[in-house]
């Protein structure tokens, strides 16, 4: 099976700012649902959409350009996915792009990258013993 990443952008302002995150995947989930997306599951007793965000709101807080990767087993144009999305929508949440996301490397979820502060591990050692 052929699995095609999207990326979307959407907001989430007004009532809808104060679910949580859990809620918020739950919420899309059923989104996409409604709108007919092939989307691709996870494998396992208990599958689950393959939906990753970079970072989860704080309750409360309006997302007005927030980010999300899924995965479908079709590749539909981007304006199309949006046309399917935009009347199941509930008030407060409002997709407004997608496009192609690129493989695992540049992905929105994948972590920053950082150097090792200080030297060897046998530095460190050294250190806490005096």
């Amino acid at each position: 099976m052929v699995r095609q990443r999207v990326r979307m952008r959407f907001c989430k302002q007004g009532d809808l700012r104060l679910i949580g995150h859990r809620d918020l995947m739950r919420c899309l989930e059923r989104l996409f649902r409604r709108a007919g997306l092939p989307l691709a599951m996870s494998q396992g007793f208990h599958p689950k959409p393959r939906m990753t965000f970079p970072s989860a709101l704080a309750l409360g807080i309006e997302g007005v350009d927030e980010v999300l990767e899924l995965e479908l087993t079709e590749s539909p144009p981007a304006e199309e996915l949006l046309q399917r999305l935009t009347p199941h929508a509930p008030p407060g949440l409002g997709p407004k792009s997608s496009r192609k996301a690129p493989r695992r490397p540049g992905s929105a979820a994948s972590p920053t990258r950082c150097r090792s502060q200080g030297g060897p591990a046998s530095a460190w050692r050294r250190r806490s013993t005096t």
